[in-house]
């Protein structure tokens, strides 16, 4: 059975599977919700499911699936924590989780913007220049440079 059970009140609590579960149902009430605010069947597939918008980030799709692996790997740690008596510890790393899951697309994107920036042509080419500059004054003048480098120390 994957729901825990209270045994002095023999209650069954479905928290446990659904943060289990996480993954999945996240990604189907996501899908769902973003495709009713569209005005579009709910039920056409399209490519807003989460798989396919780490993919558009141009992630290999083995990366995707270790990815979307780890996340279930971390949630099933959440649903066990929360069945260990750690309720709280538990639906805070749920919570966690399901946004970043929630929000993906925008984080993908934001990282995207980050990356291109660190890694634009104009940062490479000053950098690039700065240690062509370093190098050429390294080889021009090596007596000097020792001798500075010593004389700081």
């Amino acid at each position: 059975m994957i729901a825990s059970k209270n045994v002095i009140s023999q209650n069954i609590d479905l928290t446990f599977s659904i943060i289990l579960l996480a993954v999945p149902i996240i990604d189907t009430l996501r899908v769902m919700v973003v495709r009713l605010l569209q005005a579009r069947n709910p039920f056409l597939a399209d490519r807003s499911h989460l798989h396919h918008i780490i993919l558009e980030a141009d992630i290999r799709h083995e990366a995707v699936v270790f990815i979307l692996h780890c996340f279930s790997i971390l949630f099933a740690a959440a649903s066990i924590l929360y069945y260990l008596d750690y309720k709280l510890v538990g639906l805070v790393l749920f919570t966690l989780l399901a946004f970043i899951l929630l929000f993906i697309r925008k984080l993908l994107l934001n990282y995207k913007k980050i990356y291109q920036n660190i890694f634009s042509k104009e940062l490479l080419l000053k950098l690039s220049s700065i240690i062509l500059v370093f190098t050429i004054f390294k080889n021009q003048q090596p007596n000097r440079f020792v001798e500075h480098v010593v004389s700081e120390e």
